[in-house]
């Protein structure tokens, strides 16, 4: 065969090996039951891939889960909220298949929804974990019939719930895996949120080499990675440092996360030369001053240069020399950085990067991600957990009803769940009903076998009546016994105890009254009469005991019709006018039973529950049911509305944006809720003040020039003449001071610059990346 020929048929035999399924890659329809957090049953499509360690789940309850066992990550992606929940997942990868070191269970093979399959117990069973793999049952080409867990979790594979049976029907068989996962990356999944407990300094660079629009992005930055930590007095704690010229700290060790994210974003960039060294430093004291014994000492710089006031060596030394050393991770941003200084600044941790760079601020966030792995390795709380939830928690800590309320027992009613009741799983305390109304019938259940229905067996309980069952009142005294003598010369009685009495006549009187027929009292048949004869030719008629219509069954009304002498059994009317309560009739229990209705039990099953969670469900005598709509409380800092979607009520807090429309003071106030000041309001923002002009000052930052008497409006309605002379004054001061003496006058300009910062307020003023620095000016200059 040629060479093209041979590759050919190769790739064609490559590409039919891909898309085969193996016990170790396939794709089927699964059921998951017996599951001790689960009151009722999961159907699914699970795809399996034992080579790269990952199991999807597509749940016909609507959300699909990737569980990545290689990384030990599970996320549940939920296509009704759009949401995507991430979570670590510790447990090792399950083979759903015959590995070598297991054993043939007893009875080596069984037959499992109609397919012959051969069973394999793993070591260590049935003592494994509760997530590890017991016992597998696999079928003649290996693929899996059914998994047991340790905690008795089971799935059976190849199989789709049956609507009226508790048994399951075969399924379509086994494929190769068409939804691969992989597809959580399209999924918005959250990223890891770092756990461990650290002190966390973070140190930002705001040297006036960075715009204003790059010091923002630096800022998001922060913001991005300080909400990637659990912060907390036993988690992560975070300070801020700011470097330029030299250092500041802006806040030190704080374990409130909205406080942080408030002051980064507050913070106003200063501008001035590069000091790397100065940040560390102060991150350093930080650390030195506050660290917890239990945790681990960070830094993060961030800088767009190079050191160019001092040298960062000692500080550096510092920590590397530290107990424990303090791990130091860099970030260089654009093409300026010095990326050998940065490798040298940055802790060497073996396996771990330290450095890392972007190519602008605008790449900056995209590190994030990076220093998290190389920081943290888990999920830690991402997702939301389910309270009390008996069925399929998803997406936010919903809880979802199973699909397949099942459990095996024959007995019990199926298909009973209502989201947000009894945690949203099935409800199995409700029997199924056998009850075939006939009253004939003993009625029974097997939890094999179903419903049963034996005849009953009608003892004799009066002499005078053949028992005989009424499919409609059951067991009743109807056909009496026939005590007709053929002897006319004889009173023929019936006695409830001993049965027919038969007294003979006197031959006289046999005589007389042998053609004789007695007439009804007044025509009533149910009064009979009878002759006795008072001589040889005379006779009267007397009166016999009435007819008695007594069944023994108290659920029949029994009379005696007086036309024809015949009785009547006629069902006793249980109606006690209450729609609240079910009214029947048992002859065990001695007649009418009137049994309140359950409100907590769905509708279809004589109950109130309309399976709504926004309405409270109660019965009233006069109507019936009544399904009332659930108040929720809201209050003037949240509306609170009923959502059946989300179990019950669901809370917003209330919009206070509007109230800062009121605000003149910028920063200084911001929009705050109390109940009890009746809802929005400006509250001061921690860290900042107002001046008697009418000024925002952030605490600690240099004051603006105030002119006492006059508010903002008045300072800058000030001519733009007087504000030249005020500049020009303070230029010519300058400037005397430097026609004094170099030394003298550099030295003075030096100390009182700070002042000056009104300057600075000029639109049309830059500051110079010098900072004022002198190149010529020493110590040893200094004449003063």
């Amino acid at each position: 065969m040629p060479l093209i020929g041979q590759i050919l048929l190769f790739a064609s035999f490559f590409a039919v090996c891909l898309s085969a399924p193996s016990s170790q890659l396939f794709q089927t329809p699964v059921i998951f039951y017996n599951d001790p957090s689960v009151s009722g049953a999961l159907s699914a499509t699970l795809s399996y891939d034992a080579i790269s360690r990952t199991i999807r789940t597509d749940y016909t309850v609507g959300p699909k889960e990737v569980v990545d066992y290689k990384n030990r990550a599970r996320f549940l992606y939920c296509q009704d909220s759009k949401s995507c929940d991430a979570s670590d997942f510790p447990g090792d990868f399950p083979k759903f298949y015959r590995d070598v070191n297991d054993s043939a269970t007893v009875p080596p093979s069984s037959t499992i929804n109609g397919v012959s399959c051969s069973g394999w117990t793993r070591p260590g069973a049935p003592n494994v974990g509760a997530t590890s793999v017991s016992t597998v049952f696999v079928d003649a080409a290996g693929f899996p019939c059914r998994t047991i867990f340790g905690n008795g979790r089971t799935i059976d594979f190849n199989v789709v719930p049956s609507s009226n049976s508790s048994a399951f029907l075969p399924g379509p068989g086994f494929v190769a895996p068409t939804l691969y996962a992989n597809a959580s990356a399209s999924w918005g999944c959250p990223p890891k949120v770092c756990s461990v407990q650290m002190d966390l300094v973070l140190v930002i660079d705001e040297s006036g080499s960075i715009t204003s629009s790059d010091f923002g992005k630096a800022k998001q930055f922060a913001v991005q990675l300080v909400s990637s930590y659990q912060i907390g007095p036993t988690a992560t704690r975070v300070s801020l440092v700011m470097f330029a010229s030299s250092a500041r700290m802006v806040f030190s060790l704080l374990t409130d996360q909205a406080s942080i994210i408030r002051q980064i974003n507050d913070v106003r960039q200063l501008k001035g030369s590069t000091c790397i060294g100065c940040g560390i430093q102060t991150a350093y004291n930080i650390i030195d001053q506050n660290r917890r014994p239990s945790a681990t000492p960070v830094i993060i710089l961030q800088t767009d240069g190079q050191n160019n006031v001092g040298s960062p060596k000692q500080a550096v030394a510092l920590c590397r020399n530290y107990t424990p050393p303090v791990i130091v991770f860099t970030i260089g941003v654009g093409n300026d950085v010095d990326r050998n200084e940065l490798k040298n600044i940055s802790s060497p941790v073996p396996g771990v990067q330290t450095a890392f760079l972007a190519a602008n601020y605008s790449a900056l966030n995209a590190t994030v991600s990076s220093i998290l792995n190389s920081v943290c390795n888990d999920y830690s709380g991402i997702s939301t957990p389910c309270k009390s939830c008996k069925g399929f928690c998803a997406c936010g800590g919903t809880c979802l009803c199973p699909d397949v309320c099942q459990n095996g027992d024959a007995c019990t009613r199926q298909g009973l769940c209502t989201p947000g009741i009894a945690g949203s799983g099935c409800d199995f305390s409700q029997p199924v009903d056998c009850d075939d109304g006939n009253f004939c019938t003993i009625d029974s259940c097997s939890s094999s076998g179903g419903c049963r229905h034996d005849p009953v067996v009608c003892p004799q309980t009066d002499k005078c009546f053949n028992p005989t069952c009424d499919p409609s009142v059951g067991c009743v005294n109807r056909q009496p016994v026939n005590c007709t003598s053929s002897d006319w010369c004889t009173i023929d009685t019936c006695d409830r105890n001993i049965g027919c009495v038969h007294t003979n006549m006197s031959q006289a009187q046999c005589d007389i009254c042998r053609n004789v027929t007695c007439p009804p009292i007044n025509g009533n048949h149910c009064l009979p009469t009878r002759c006795v004869a008072t001589g040889l030719t005379n006779y009267v008629c007397v009166a016999e005991p009435p007819v008695t219509c007594d069944d023994g069954n108290p659920c029949s009304t029994d009379s005696c019709v007086p036309t024809t002498g015949q009785c009547s059994f006629a069902p006793v009317d249980c109606d006690d006018g209450l729609a609240c309560t079910i009214d029947s009739c048992s002859p065990s229990k001695g007649g009418c039973q009137h049994v309140r209705v359950n409100v907590t039990w769905p509708e279809d099953a004589g109950g109130c529950n309309d399976g709504n969670p926004c309405t409270v469900d109660t019965c009233d005598d006069a109507v019936g049911c009544v399904h009332t709509n659930l108040t929720c409380n809201s209050d003037a800092c949240q509306t609170s509305v009923c959502v059946p979607e989300l179990g019950g009520c669901f809370s917003s807090p209330t919009d206070c944006s509007a109230v800062m429309s009121s605000n003149i003071f910028g920063d200084c106030y911001e929009a705050k809720c109390s109940v009890a000041k009746s809802g929005c309001f400006l509250a001061a923002a921690e860290g900042y003040s107002v001046d008697p002009c009418g000024n925002c000052l952030v605490d600690d930052q240099p004051k603006p020039v105030c002119f006492i008497g006059l508010n903002t409006a008045g300072v800058v309605g000030l001519s733009v003449g007087v504000m030249a002379a005020i500049i020009v004054v303070v230029v010519v001061v300058v400037l005397a001071s430097l026609a004094v003496g170099g030394g003298v006058g550099y030295k003075y300009y030096m100390s009182t610059r700070g002042s000056m910062g009104s300057a600075q307020t000029n639109p049309t003023y830059e500051e110079s990346r010098h900072q004022g620095v002198n190149p010529l000016y020493t110590e040893e200059d200094d004449l003063a």
